[in-house]
């Protein structure tokens, strides 16, 4: 569906809005509280700043070119005999719970809920990576979709509006969805993971589109980081930048030989978060091609360096941040795995991700280790935060974090109070299983590892043996935190040596001092198996403005041959 010109997309669509209103109300009895007003915050803490939006989200797929390991999680699988398409609770026996009775308070005070399939293009993939909250408690959430069919290579950002009720609003756009293909004919790396609300009601999301389609070979993939606003109807606001969007080339790609001694597209611009700063200033993280030499050679960097910028309300480049409104880091000169970016009450900034390098010990083999750093308002390095870790660099934490040192990863990261709890994914540390377990850390204000979270600092989650990954992290009214992403349940006839079985989508609840909370789940988790035989996945999620309701994105998975679906789940917070 483009725009209402894909004679496929906006009827299919509109059968779907028909049949789904029709049966709201018993789908989603119970499932939220009505948005009365409550106090306009995010679903963290006081210390961050507020938005107008009443809520706070997270976002993204994974195309910024840093080393995350076993991640075949970002859409389709080559599975069998998909059956459940009305979505479910996975009754895998190892993770996960049975719903509850109806009428009953759950154990952990969290509603189960039903994933609701969202096909904005039946004809061809869509996915959902970013979601926010308005001050009313509707829902907004960003993502892509293909132009046309199943195998189309050009895709287009994607904003759509629910009510608090989880039905679509049919006064947003076309149905409740507008798109937007910012690069027609593109090679499917328009993609938006990140959504705000400014204090005009302005919809701004942020992601990539191609730089130049035109290029010759790969430099035709090199991407921008692109921003688009939207009015509180849906249209696009043109106002904005140039016809609704605003374009940043943070630098231009290259073309470099790959670990298999084949060329490969080298430092496209990527972009993962985007949040709001006062005067409706946008905050967007991402990374760019590295300037300079490799170290000892006169041969061009070929891997990305952070990137932080703060814009303007209007998508300019803010010149009062950092070095033209830009702040860039290198860590070891090793690929950039930026994620997200929280902005604090005082106008500071917490950058979060992971980056995969021996700069720690040159003699050592390459380790993949979370990364924070934090910028003043102005965008300088914070020489106070990090003081204590074995990076030596202003304002930057990057160590070991598990002992003995292993890889690990801080995806997504949310504030506690005044202290960060990330979550990503890293090596089993569970004998007999195979690939990654979902991890998790805290750290202080100021920078330091809290080793009383978890056990001595740190939290694994396996949920059947087979690889896991988080890929989001939200911090509940009650400072428990809740992980967004995929698990693999362990299947009755086991993969085929080297596979893994396709994964659900997963939510891991830990007390606020980072232990599996039983009573969400046995090992604190519960998997939704969307489309069963298929890879489901969870991306995004967010907290209501009134506390009363937890709002998920993600996408429900096909074998091939067939379609992506976007995804919603609304669980209620008794």
């Amino acid at each position: 569906m483009m725009n209402g010109s894909d004679p496929r997309g906006p009827g299919a669509f509109r059968r779907y809005l028909l049949a789904l209103m029709a049966s709201q109300s018993l789908l989603f009895a119970g499932a939220c509280s009505d948005s009365e007003d409550g106090p306009d915050r995010d679903q963290d803490t006081d210390e961050v700043s507020e938005t107008p939006d009443g809520g706070k989200g997270g976002s993204g797929d994974d195309r910024d070119g840093g080393d995350d390991g076993d991640d075949r999680d970002a859409g389709s699988d080559a599975s069998t005999d998909p059956s459940d398409e009305d979505g479910g609770v996975s009754a895998d026996p190892d993770a996960g719970t049975t719903e509850p009775d109806a009428g009953s308070t759950p154990p952990s005070g969290i509603g189960q809920g039903t994933p609701q399939v969202v096909p904005i293009n039946p004809a061809g993939h869509d996915r959902l990576y970013g979601i926010t909250y308005d001050a009313a408690g509707n829902i907004f959430a960003t993502g892509h979709a293909a132009v046309g069919a199943a195998d189309a290579t050009d895709y287009a950002l994607i904003v759509a509006k629910f009510l608090p009720t989880g039905a679509p609003d049919t006064s947003f756009g076309t149905g409740g969805v507008t798109t937007l293909n910012v690069v027609v004919g593109g090679k499917a790396a328009e993609v938006a993971r990140g959504i705000v609300l400014q204090s005009t009601g302005k919809i701004v999301i942020a992601g990539t589109a191609e730089h130049d389609i035109t290029a010759a070979d790969l430099l035709a993939n090199d991407t921008d980081v692109v921003l688009a606003r939207f009015n509180a109807d849906g249209s696009v606001d043109t106002g904005f930048g140039t016809n609704g969007v605003v374009r940043h080339d943070l630098n231009t790609a290259i073309i470099s030989m790959n670990s298999m001694g084949q060329p490969a597209l080298a430092g496209a611009d990527s972009q993962w978060s985007l949040g709001l700063a006062s005067e409706d200033k946008l905050v967007v993280h991402g990374a760019q091609l590295a300037t300079g030499t490799k170290t000892g050679t006169t041969d061009p960097r070929t891997d990305t360096d952070w990137a932080l910028l703060r814009l303007n309300s209007d998508g300019s480049l803010d010149t009062t941040f950092g070095t033209n409104g830009k702040v860039t880091l290198d860590i070891g000169e090793s690929g950039a795995s930026a994620r997200t970016a929280t902005v604090l009450a005082d106008g500071s900034i917490v950058g979060s991700g992971y980056t995969s390098t021996n700069a720690l010990n040159p003699a050592a083999a390459a380790t993949q280790q979370p990364v924070l750093y934090k910028v003043t308002p102005t965008g300088q390095f914070d020489a106070t935060f990090a003081t204590e870790d074995q990076w030596d660099a202003d304002g930057v934490y990057f160590d070991y974090t598990v002992a003995p040192p292993a890889r690990a990863e801080a995806y997504g990261a949310a504030l506690q109070g005044d202290h960060f709890v990330t979550m990503g994914y890293g090596p089993t540390q569970v004998a007999g299983s195979m690939g990654s377990d979902v991890v998790s850390f805290r750290f202080t204000a100021a920078g330091a590892q809290d080793k009383t979270y978890g056990t001595n600092g740190v939290t694994w989650l396996d949920v059947g043996g087979y690889g896991d990954n988080g890929r989001a992290v939200i911090v509940l009214p009650d400072q428990r935190v809740l992980g967004i992403g995929g698990g693999r349940p362990a299947p009755a006839t086991p993969p085929a040596m080297g596979t893994n079985p396709p994964t659900d989508g997963l939510l891991a609840l830990l007390t606020k001092d980072g232990l599996a909370d039983e009573s969400f789940g046995k090992g604190g988790m519960r998997l939704y198996d969307v489309n069963a035989g298929a890879s489901d996945f969870f991306w995004a999620g967010a907290v209501s403005p009134n506390q009363k309701q937890i709002a998920v994105v993600g996408l429900r998975g096909a074998p091939t041959g067939e379609t992506d679906d976007s995804v919603l789940l609304l669980l209620p917070i008794e």
